[in-house]
Formats: C-alpha cells, sequence, structure tokens
C-alpha cells in the first residue's frame, strides 16, 4: 500500500499540474489501482486513446466499461499500479492531446 499510495500522489500531482489547466478532469482513487479522467467535450476520446497508444501510453477508454459501448463517453482510466515512478509521465498524455482531433462544435 505505501508503494501505491506514493505512485497515486505523484499521478495526482501530475495530472493536476500537467492535465487539468487543459480541462482535463479526474477522480481521485479512495481504492483501486486506477484513476478515471474524463476529456472536455472538444476532444474525441477514441482518437486520443488511439494517439496514446501510438506513443506508448496506456489509457483504456472509458466506453470499455460500459453496458453499451457505443453510448457516448469522455471518460479514460489509466493506472498507477504498473509503471514504476519513474515511468509515470503525464506529460505524454498532454502531448497526446495536442495531436488528437478535434470535435467539430454544434
Amino acid at each position: 500500500r505505501t508503494i501505491y499510495r506514493k505512485r497515486t500522489e505523484l499521478m495526482i500531482h501530475l495530472i493536476e499540474e500537467h492535465l487539468v489547466p487543459h480541462g482535463i478532469t479526474y477522480h481521485k482513487a479512495e481504492g483501486g489501482l486506477f484513476i478515471w479522467c474524463t476529456l472536455p467535450e472538444n476532444i474525441n476520446m477514441l482518437d486520443f486513446c488511439k494517439k496514446s497508444a501510438e506513443k506508448k501510453v496506456c489509457v483504456v477508454p472509458g466506453n470499455a466499461f460500459l453496458v453499451d459501448e457505443s453510448a457516448p463517453c469522455q471518460s479514460f482510466r489509466i493506472n498507477f499500479s504498473t509503471p514504476t515512478e519513474e515511468q509515470i509521465d503525464i506529460r505524454r498524455i498532454h502531448t497526446c492531446l495536442s495531436r488528437t482531433k478535434q470535435r467539430k462544435k454544434r
């Protein structure tokens, strides 16, 4: 638990520093090994996840956890149990954001 506590605190610090200023919100984990984040409405979540995978950043699309996977979803899940502290680099997620297709305003 000590190791995971340290990793989750690091990841939350980096999310606050690098993602929140760009409109991403998150749910602080009170248990488990994941943090749920939500993209702004103008970001295509599936394109973001694809760009992330291309950059070797493992994020799981939130719709993978829905009963109806085709339902709209802007969330994704990131894991803090597998990567080492050195591998937790949220700046890479920010890079993926900048390369993701923007949704057209309705």
